[in-house]
């Protein structure tokens, strides 16, 4: 990890210097990143902001996997087309995952 790897990775994550989540905006304008060994880098001068009025939505579950799923929701009645999206979500991490693993049977 390097002050590069790092700086690449901001402007890959966001395109200006807010970067809004469900929960808050982060405010980089004044962001510092100092190499201060290896593999290890500070970051400082980021400040933590309210959340935006409408924004990305985030459901976090355990579940010993990760995956993202992006979708973008834009037209007419979007908090009904945001509330099936999210019931779609909840009820398919609820369901029991398949193992794949070849069996010898």
């Amino acid at each position: 990890m390097t002050v590069g790897t790092c700086t690449s990775q901001l402007l890959y994550e966001i395109q200006g210097p807010l970067y809004y989540n469900c929960d808050v905006t982060a405010d980089i304008t004044d962001v510092k990143m100092e190499q201060v060994g290896e593999d290890l880098v500070r970051v400082t001068g980021v400040k933590g902001l309210p959340p935006p009025p409408t924004t990305k939505v985030g459901i976090t579950a355990p579940a010993g996997w990760q995956c993202e799923w992006h979708m973008f929701v834009c037209g007419l009645d979007i908090e009904e087309k945001c509330k099936i999206t999210e019931d779609q979500i909840r009820y398919g991490k609820h369901k029991r995952v398949v193992s794949t693993k070849a069996s010898s049977d």
